[in-house]
């Protein structure tokens, strides 16, 4: 039987359990998570907020309850945290080579599995290597150069 779905309480310490685990001198204040239903292309979102060195970093965690409904609140939602931890921990806004190094060093996956959606994608172009990617988020960092990107129109996805 696969998990019941976790309150927001129990994904942060989760979240500050894997932490702890794969990053054990960053310094984590506080984490607030939110559970969404309208997340349906991507497993999780993170943002985060450096505070004096003494406080720590203060971390806000999306989790998309339509992917976790589909593949799992056990297993998968631990992957997922896995690779959102990386974000905060080690400074990587988007998902380039510095974040590829650190998925190695943490154990998660680049991707999180694909989710159909009826809702267009925008794309967007990196100023700095040029990079052309879709995304549904308003995205401002490249994946690949972590350089600033631009929108540059929609696609359907039907």
């Amino acid at each position: 039987m696969e998990n019941p779905e976790p309150t927001p309480e129990e994904i942060g310490r989760r979240f500050l359990d894997i932490q702890k685990e794969t990053y054990p001198d960053f310094r984590i204040e506080s984490v607030s998570v939110r559970i969404s239903n309208r997340m349906t292309r991507t497993a999780a979102k993170v943002s985060w907020k450096i505070n004096s060195s003494e406080q720590g970093t203060a971390v806000s965690l999306t989790i998309s309850r339509p992917y976790h409904r589909k593949f799992g609140w056990g297993l998968e939602l631990n992957r997922t945290l896995r690779h959102e931890i990386i974000h905060p921990a080690a400074s990587c806004h988007g998902h380039g080579w510095k974040f590829r190094q650190e998925l190695e060093k943490v154990g998660a996956s680049r991707y999180c599995h694909h989710m159909r959606s009826d809702i267009p994608l925008d794309l967007f172009q990196c100023r700095g290597c040029g990079h052309t990617y879709s995304s549904l988020k308003d995205e401002i960092w490249c994946p690949e150069c972590e350089d600033i990107v631009d929108w540059i129109g929609s696609i359907e996805t039907n």
